[in-house]
């Protein structure tokens, strides 16, 4: 059909029916049944690639999606494109387990942490290693920002270290499970009551407390989504928070 002189691909017709009707019954049923064969396309194993021999530690998917880096425990990574079948590129320097991985935009560099008590930056063209920074060899668990530009170690005694390239480990708050927000701006990490959630600045100051309220079990995951929209908390009794992030003030 056409509005004007404008034709409306088939594609769009679809959307718009699934917009005008889903709030009806038969347009409800017939959203679920397109939502449940979208995910029966997740049920075909598409490869299985052998990238190691021994354990695998921790996975990075490109922004683009053409790239994932597989690491291994015993200090080993690999970077492989995913619709190619040549040997994948190995980054060699760790000694240890590696915690955390991110490939920054434009996939042209990564950035490993591991518990030889390394941050290495990596050419991804080449494989080979660029700068490297020390950080504590006891970390319990780490993470990035998207950008590989921000990180965050927890470490023994229920503390984290929060760390950017200008000021290496700049501050230290305590807490578990954190997290940094797709900017490198916020970074958020569950208090030790496991019943609050702190967002502080990249500077280290505490915007924001969250508290989870009564009758809910303590928190046991946490994650900004990758648009930096929504900080979402999984607690020990199944239940799933979210909050908004509207213009940068979480509510």
């Amino acid at each position: 059909p056409a509005v004007g002189h404008h034709a409306i691909s088939p594609v769009i017709n679809v959307v718009l029916v699934i917009h005008l009707f889903k709030h009806q019954p038969v347009g409800r049923r017939f959203a679920h049944a397109l939502n449940k064969m979208r995910a029966h396309f997740f049920h075909q194993l598409y490869k299985v690639k052998q990238v190691h021999e021994t354990p695998l530690s921790t996975l990075a998917f490109s922004a683009s999606g053409n790239l994932l880096l597989a690491c291994t425990e015993d200090g080993k990574a690999s970077l492989w494109a995913i619709d190619s079948e040549e040997a994948p590129i190995d980054l060699v320097g760790h000694t240890g387990l590696i915690r955390a991985v991110a490939i920054l935009p434009e996939d042209k560099l990564a950035a490993t942490l591991g518990e030889d008590g390394t941050l290495r930056y990596w050419d991804l063209q080449t494989g080979n290693p660029g700068s490297i920074r020390s950080i504590p060899k006891d970390v319990n668990d780490a993470c990035f920002s998207n950008s590989g530009a921000a990180w965050a170690l927890a470490v023994p005694g229920d503390s984290i270290l929060w760390c950017t390239p200008e000021t290496g480990c700049g501050f230290r708050s305590k807490g578990s499970l954190p997290v940094i927000s797709p900017d490198g701006d916020y970074y958020a990490a569950v208090a030790l009551s496991g019943k609050e959630v702190e967002l502080r600045t990249k500077e280290g100051h505490l915007c924001k407390k969250f508290e989870i309220g009564e009758g809910l079990e303590p928190i046991t995951c946490l994650a900004f989504d990758r648009s930096g929209r929504f900080l979402s908390a999984g607690t020990k009794d199944g239940k799933l928070l979210l909050w908004r992030n509207d213009r940068l003030k979480l509510e």
